[in-house]
C-alpha cells in the first residue's frame, strides 16, 4: 500500500509520499535551494510540500513560471492539493484588482515574473511578508529576465526569505550554473538523476533513435551555390581585414556586424549581413527542406522590393548564385528526405499504439505550417501547431488562452500530434505524450534535455532526431550530446561537498521504497535524524609528494528531520574510487604534447604506495573542456601567451587557423601581443619539424 502526505494543509491522501521528493522538500524547507530533477519526476510536488509547511503560519507565497500555461498548469495543480487560496496574477488582471488579492492572508500567488516585476518597480506590493517565492524553470535567471530583478529585490524585503529554484537542466557549464545560482542567492544544490536509487522507481524507459538522411544531389546543388555566394563575400570581409577566416562563425559574425556598425564601415556592414543571410539559407535547405527555403528566398525577394529595404537584401537577390539557386528552388516539389521519414515514424507509432500522443519540434513556424499540413493527409492523424503568441513573417501566432485549450485538446484527444515551436519544449505538463520528434537537432543542452523530457514522464516512451548527414545537424547534435555530458559532471562536482579521512569510506545508507507518514509528519518536529543518500561518488585529488585530503562529493545533500524516519532497511555501500584515464579533449591540437594531456593516477598506484602505509591518492577524473577551453588551452601554451592573451586571441580573430595564418603585424594589433609574442606565435606556425632521424 502506498502512503500519503500528511500535512495540515495537504489534501488527505492526494499526493503520495515518495523517498526523494521527501528528502528534498526537507532540504528545500531549510535553506534556499536549487533543485535539478528530470522532467516529469514531480518538481511540481516537491514545490507544494515545502509551500504547506511555509504557509502553515500564515502569509503568502509566490510561485513564479515563465508563461501562462504553466501558470495555468501549477495553479490547478496546488488547487488540488493544497488547502489555502491560490491565486492567479496575470497582466489581464488589472492592477488594483491585483492589489485587492494580494491583501489576502495565507495564500498562493501563482505569476508570470513581469507581473510581479512591474507591481514592485511600480511599488504596489512589497515582499516584506512572503515566506517563500518558488522560480520554476529557474535557468532563465540569467542576464535580464526578471527573474534576477525579484530574487535581489526579495532578499533586501523580506524579514525571513527562502527560494527555491527548480529546474532539468541548469546549465552546461560551472559559469552557467554558478551565474543562475548567484543570481537567485541558493545557498544549496539539490540534485537527483533517474539512475538514483530512490527515483529508479518511477522513471519509465526512453528510447532514443536517431535516423540519418543524405541531401538529393538537387538540394545539394542549391546549397553549393549557397556556400560560395558565402565564400566570396568572406574572401571580400578578408581582404578589408574584417574577418580573418571563411571558417569564422556565425556567432562572431554578429558581435563583427555591432563592431564595424559602430566604426560605420558601411560597406563592411551589408557583407557581413549578406553572409549571415546566407548563412540561414544553407541552414534551411541542409535541415528544413525546399519549401521553408523559397518562403525565405520569397521574403529576401519583397524586403529588396521594399523602399525601407536593406542593401544587403538587394545585392543577394542580384547575385549569380542566388537566382541560380532560386530557379532551381523554383523547379522542385518538397524532397527533403526528412519529411517522407517523419510521415513514416508518426503513421508507424501509431500503429503499434492507436491512442498515441506525438510531439514534433521544429525551430521553424514555416516548417510547422508545412509539417502540420503534410501529417493531417495521413489517415487517422490530427495535427496541430503550437506556436507563441507573436505573429511572425504572416503567419498569425496563437494567445495564451489558445495555448492552454490546444494542451487541453491534445491530452483529450481532440488532436493526436503536436507540431510545436520552442514554445512547448518548457515545463509544460502533458503526461500522456508517447512519442517526441526532433525535426532537427539542437546545439542547447538545455533546449534538448526540455524537449526529450515531453516524453516518458508516465509511461515508456520513444525519442526520434532526424539528422541530415554532413550538415549542421551533425554537429548540433554532437554540440549538445557534449553539453548535456558535461552538466550530469558540473552538477555532480557540485554537489554538497564532505571532507572525510583520507582512506577507503564505507557508507551506512537508510532507503526504503516509500515514506512513511510519520516520516511526513516530521516536517513539523526539530527532530535530528540523518538521512544518507544511497548513491554517493568518491572523488580524489592527487599529487605526487603532497596529496589533498580525500573528499566524498555527496550527490545530495545530508538531510535532518523527515529523511531518517523514512525506512528501516539498511544497507552498506563500500565506495571505490575511479581510475579512468581521461584526455582533454580527442581533437585538440598538441601544440605541446606534455602539457596538453591530462593523465589520472597509474593503476599500479595502489600497490606501489601499499608499502608505505598510505592511502593510495587517485588524481579526480577530469571533466571534457569545451571547444574554446581547448582552443584557449592550446594558444596559452605557447612562450609568452597566456590565457587572458589567449582569449584576447580568439576574440579577434575567431579560430586557431585564422591565429596561425596572420601575418605578424596583424597579430599585434591585440591587447597584449607585443613583438616577441608575436614572433613567437608566428615561428609555431611556420617553422618546419624535420623528422628525427
Amino acid at each position: 500500500m502506498r502512503e500519503h502526505v500528511d500535512l495540515k494543509l495537504i489534501v488527505p491522501n492526494s499526493v503520495e509520499a515518495r523517498v526523494y521528493q521527501v528528502a528534498l522538500a526537507e532540504s528545500a524547507a531549510r535553506a534556499s535551494t536549487m533543485i535539478v530533477l528530470p522532467t516529469g519526476l514531480g518538481k511540481t510536488v516537491v514545490a507544494l510540500l515545502v509551500i504547506a509547511k511555509r504557509l502553515e503560519e500564515g502569509g503568502r507565497i509566490i510561485f513564479l513560471a515563465p508563461t501562462k500555461p504553466l501558470v495555468e498548469q501549477h495553479a490547478e495543480f496546488l488547487r488540488s492539493h493544497l488547502l489555502a487560496e491560490t491565486t492567479i496574477f496575470t497582466g489581464e488582471i488589472p492592477p488594483e484588482k491585483r492589489m485587492e488579492l494580494w491583501k489576502q492572508e495565507q495564500q498562493a500567488i501563482v505569476s508570470t515574473p513581469q507581473v510581479i516585476e512591474n507591481d514592485l518597480k511600480a511599488g504596489r506590493i512589497t515582499l516584506a511578508g512572503v515566506k517563500l517565492i518558488i522560480f520554476d524553470e529557474a535557468h532563465r535567471a540569467v542576464g535580464n529576465y526578471a527573474y534576477r530583478f525579484i530574487a535581489s529585490r526579495y532578499i533586501e524585503q523580506a524579514d525571513d526569505p527562502l527560494i527555491l529554484g527548480m529546474t532539468a537542466s541548469p546549465g552546461g557549464t560551472v559559469e552557467k550554473i554558478n551565474e543562475v545560482s548567484e543570481s537567485l542567492f541558493i545557498d544549496n544544490i539539490e540534485i537527483r538523476t533517474e539512475s538514483d536509487p530512490d527515483v529508479y522507481p518511477y522513471t519509465h524507459e526512453k528510447n532514443v533513435e536517431m535516423l540519418r538522411f543524405t541531401l538529393p544531389p538537387e538540394m545539394e546543388t542549391i546549397r553549393q551555390h549557397l556556400k560560395q555566394s558565402a565564400a566570396e563575400r568572406l574572401r571580400k570581409l578578408i581582404k578589408m581585414k574584417v574577418v580573418f577566416s571563411e571558417w569564422v562563425s556565425t556567432s562572431e559574425l554578429i558581435k563583427i556586424q555591432n563592431k564595424v556598425a559602430t566604426d560605420r564601415n558601411y560597406r563592411a556592414m551589408s557583407l557581413v549581413a549578406e553572409v549571415i543571410k546566407l548563412r540561414h539559407a544553407i541552414g534551411l535547405i541542409e535541415t528544413q527542406g525546399v519549401v521553408p527555403t523559397r518562403k525565405y528566398f520569397a521574403r529576401l525577394h519583397k524586403q529588396a522590393q521594399s523602399k525601407k529595404g536593406s542593401k544587403a537584401a538587394r545585392n543577394l537577390v542580384s547575385d549569380d548564385h542566388i537566382k541560380a539557386a532560386a530557379e532551381l528552388l523554383n523547379r522542385l516539389d518538397e524532397i527533403h528526405p526528412k519529411l517522407e521519414a517523419l510521415k513514416g515514424v508518426v503513421q508507424q507509432q501509431l500503429a503499434l499504439k492507436p491512442d498515441s500522443r506525438v510531439i514534433v519540434f521544429t525551430n521553424y513556424r514555416d516548417t510547422a505550417e508545412i509539417v502540420r499540413n503534410t501529417l493531417n493527409t495521413l489517415r487517422d492523424v490530427r495535427a496541430e501547431k503550437f506556436v507563441g503568441q507573436a505573429k511572425k513573417d504572416g503567419l498569425k501566432g496563437l494567445s495564451q488562452k489558445e495555448q492552454v485549450k490546444l494542451v487541453l485538446d491534445f491530452v483529450n484527444g481532440t488532436y493526436n500530434v503536436l507540431v510545436a515551436t520552442s514554445v512547448a519544449e518548457e515545463g509544460l505538463d502533458i503526461p500522456a505524450t508517447d512519442m517526441v520528434v526532433f525535426y532537427e537537432p539542437v546545439p542547447s543542452e538545455i533546449r534538448s534535455i526540455q524537449r526529450e523530457g515531453r516524453t516518458g514522464r508516465r509511461r515508456a516512451g520513444r525519442v526520434v532526431v532526424l539528422i541530415t548527414k554532413g550538415t549542421r545537424d551533425e554537429a548540433y547534435s554532437s554540440s549538445s550530446s557534449r553539453k548535456k555530458r558535461r552538466m550530469s559532471a558540473e552538477m555532480k562536482r557540485l554537489s554538497t561537498r564532505r571532507t572525510l579521512p583520507a582512506e577507503r569510506v564505507e557508507v551506512t545508507a537508510e532507503r526504503g521504497p516509500e515514506a512513511s507518514t510519520e516520516a511526513m509528519r516530521s516536517l513539523n518536529t526539530d527532530q535530528a535524524t540523518t538521512y544518507a543518500q544511497l548513491e554517493t561518488q568518491c572523488s580524489f585529488h592527487a599529487a605526487k609528494n603532497d596529496p589533498m585530503p580525500t573528499q566524498i562529493h555527496s550527490r545530495h545533500k545530508t538531510s535532518e528531520g523527515i529523511a531518517g524516519t523514512i525506512s528501516e532497511e539498511r544497507q552498506k555501500t563500500l565506495l571505490d574510487f575511479d581510475s579512468e584515464e581521461k584526455n582533454v579533449g580527442d581533437n585538440l591540437i598538441r601544440v605541446v604534447a606534455d602539457e596538453a594531456e591530462v593523465k589520472s593516477g597509474d593503476t599500479n598506484a595502489e600497490h606501489e604506495q601499499t608499502g608505505e602505509k598510505r592511502t593510495p591518492a587517485v588524481q579526480e577524473k577530469k571533466i571534457s573542456k569545451t571547444l574554446r577551453e581547448q582552443q584557449e588551452y592550446v594558444i596559452a601554451a605557447i612562450p609568452s601567451v597566456g590565457p587572458v592573451t589567449a582569449r584576447a586571441l580568439l576574440e579577434f580573430f575567431g579560430s586557431l587557423e585564422a591565429i596561425f595564418r596572420a601575418p605578424m603585424r596583424e597579430l599585434t594589433k591585440v591587447r597584449g601581443v607585443g613583438p616577441q609574442t608575436a614572433r613567437a606565435i608566428h615561428s609555431l606556425a611556420t617553422t618546419y619539424c624535420e623528422a628525427p632521424t
